[in-house]
């Protein structure tokens, strides 16, 4: 039950920020980039979601709001077998690339923000949990695999 509430916060995170990043970037007004590479910014959006969506789906969407932990195992293959944190660094590319392409340095701050957020304190917070929850399998994992944040 712990988690589940955990995950509706973070969710909820992801929400608020999403929406204060989309609204300061379009209200800002110091723009930091030019606009011909709008295509480009597209496609960082696209590379981010990839890599969110896949993480996704290779967790299960029910256990995917759970931190990953609720799973029968282990979860080391497909994009997760590259990445220990494939759903927290595809969405830091997406607002990465949404910033870029509102060309607001406000939005780039705020990114930066959340992946502090991520970085300190709910992946240390996660992978607590895996080691817990697999011991040496998730810590010779850990040893071998980016963490992607």
């Amino acid at each position: 039950m712990r988690n589940k509430w955990k995950s509706v916060i973070a969710y909820l995170i992801y929400t608020i920020h999403l929406g204060a990043l989309i609204y300061f970037g379009i209200k800002d007004s110091f723009r930091i980039l030019e606009k011909t590479y709008q295509n480009i910014y597209l496609g960082i959006i696209l590379i981010g979601a990839v890599i969110y969506f896949s993480a996704y789906f290779k967790l299960g969407v029910k256990k995917s709001s759970g931190f990953g932990v609720d799973y029968s195992g282990l979860i080391n293959s497909g994009v997760y077998k590259y990445v220990r944190h494939p759903q927290h660094l595809g969405w830091v590319t997406i607002l990465v690339g949404i910033s870029l392409y509102l060309n607001s340095l406000i939005s780039l701050i705020l990114t930066f923000f959340l992946w502090l957020l991520f970085k300190m304190l709910i992946q240390p917070n996660e992978e607590k949990q895996l080691i817990e929850k697999y011991g040496n399998e998730y810590i010779r994992y850990k040893r071998k695999t980016r963490s992607g944040i």
